[in-house]
């Protein structure tokens, strides 16, 4: 079973659609394949499904969102095995390549890994593969979620984008200006206020000997920018048409472009390696102000990176009341040195403020593990361990279940094979005391 998000969100098994459903699952579906790898609160898919007031009584929401999960799961027969129980929220873990969008992103890299070694062809062939994987049209078109699209959908137009632009470089480098005019006419189109678009057309015009219609874009946008916000070109765009005006020869390709801020790819043929988690929150529009708290934690960093410490770790505990812009402040400060971190960024919510109940710290280490790539704690049941289980799990009638599969010793008379996972009961010892095809996947009891 694949899935697609690049496009209209589309299920397709055995060659031939699947019919997701209303738009609530879309909703859904689309929000976890968007963050596929990591846990999505309920708190935040009661959000996208209800932006007004998040579904209103948290209890009653968490009601509801369980009740699409499982609907959905329906809906996608054997691939619902594809959405996970995690502790307070779910979570996607769709297979190697069933995923478009995680496809585009190992391409996007590797493309860029390359031409930032100087390997253009190789590069050319990564990010030309990435760029086939769009479909056409805005993207997640058919799922109607005002707060969704803000949230997840606009970031990752940008960062196709931004692969587009690296496609362009890539292009331009090689020589193929001419064939590039006609897609980045089209982008100038969409995006007419993005002048880096219009500087990548400028210097395909000129490279391929369009030397009056290059002069001619730049003053199309100039002119533009001067009806629309009432300014002229940014400096890059002003000096590439100076360049052009006095036949520069250095303009005909852009400047390499800067090592992208990726995480190594699995070579072919290799077992993929553990996720890498990209869980910050989005950073927070026109932050202004703590230059001196940005100052320290950027000293802090430098001390103990290898920039002149000794690479030890460290743990920096930001104070403040409640609202005061804790989290603001790590957030922004986090998206400015992200590129230190190839590694990955974590982000966890401990409920410290609202109405949910706070994290417990066995619950917030699992679920920085599993982000990590670790495997669900399955050493015992979860009746036994107090935890939540990590797997799917139910209660019906008196049956307590873990178990996506139970392990071989305890395979008696107490297990009963439900539609999606095997239940454990600490009284009946057959299936006719209570009936496992009731039970429900999606939430979780313990003892």
């Amino acid at each position: 079973m694949r899935f697609r998000v690049l496009g209209p969100l589309s299920v397709v098994a055995d060659g031939r659609e699947v019919p997701i459903g209303g738009n609530k699952l879309r909703v859904v579906l689309a929000g976890l394949l968007l963050r596929a790898g990591e846990t999505v609160p309920v708190s935040r898919l009661a959000g996208w499904l209800w932006p007004d007031d998040g579904g209103g009584d948290p209890d009653r929401a968490r009601a509801t969102v369980h009740s699409y999960v499982n609907r959905l799961r329906g809906r996608l027969g054997p691939g619902g095995a594809v959405v996970v129980t995690a502790h307070d929220g779910y979570r996607a873990e769709p297979g190697a390549g069933a995923l478009d969008l995680l496809r585009f992103r190992e391409l996007a890299a590797a493309g860029g890994r390359a031409a930032a070694s100087g390997d253009l062809e190789a590069a050319s062939r990564a990010l030309s593969e990435a760029m086939a994987l769009w479909r056409g049209g805005p993207l997640l078109a058919n799922v109607d979620s005002p707060a969704l699209h803000a949230e997840e959908v606009e970031p990752l137009a940008e960062e196709w984008l931004r692969a587009q632009e690296r496609w362009l470089d890539v292009g331009l480098r090689t020589g193929r200006h001419a064939e590039l005019i006609g897609v980045l006419r089209e982008l100038t189109r969409a995006h007419p206020l993005r002048e880096p678009l219009w500087e990548r057309l400028m210097l395909a015009l000129h490279g391929a000997g369009r030397h009056a219609e290059a002069l001619r874009a730049y003053h199309t946008l100039r002119e533009l920018l001067a009806e629309e916000l009432g300014v002229d070109p940014g400096e890059a765009v002003r000096a590439t048409y100076q360049a052009i005006l006095t036949e520069d020869p250095s303009v005909r390709e852009p400047a390499a472009p800067p090592p992208p801020v990726v995480a190594a790819a699995p070579d072919a043929g290799s077992r993929p390696g553990p996720p890498v988690p990209r869980q910050l929150r989005p950073d927070i529009p026109g932050f202004a102000g703590r230059a001196a708290e940005l100052a320290t934690l950027d000293r802090l960093l430098d001390e103990h990176t290898g920039r002149g410490g000794a690479g030890l770790p460290t743990i920096v505990s930001l104070q403040g009341t409640a609202g005061s812009g804790k989290t603001a402040l790590a957030v922004h400060w986090a998206h400015r040195v992200r590129e230190r971190f190839p590694g990955g960024q974590l982000y966890l919510d401990l409920h410290g403020y609202g109405p949910e109940r706070p994290v417990g710290p066995a619950a917030a280490l699992e679920t920085l593990l599993r982000a990590l790539g670790a495997p669900p704690t399955a050493s015992r049941p979860a009746w036994r361990s107090g935890r939540r289980c990590t797997a799917r799990c139910c209660r019906a009638a008196g049956c307590w279940c873990c178990w996506t599969t139970p392990p071989a010793a305890t395979r008696s008379g107490r297990w009963c094979r439900a539609p999606t996972a095997w239940c454990w009961s600490p009284a009946a010892t057959s299936s006719a005391a209570w009936s496992c095809s009731t039970a429900r996947a999606g939430s979780c009891w313990t003892r």
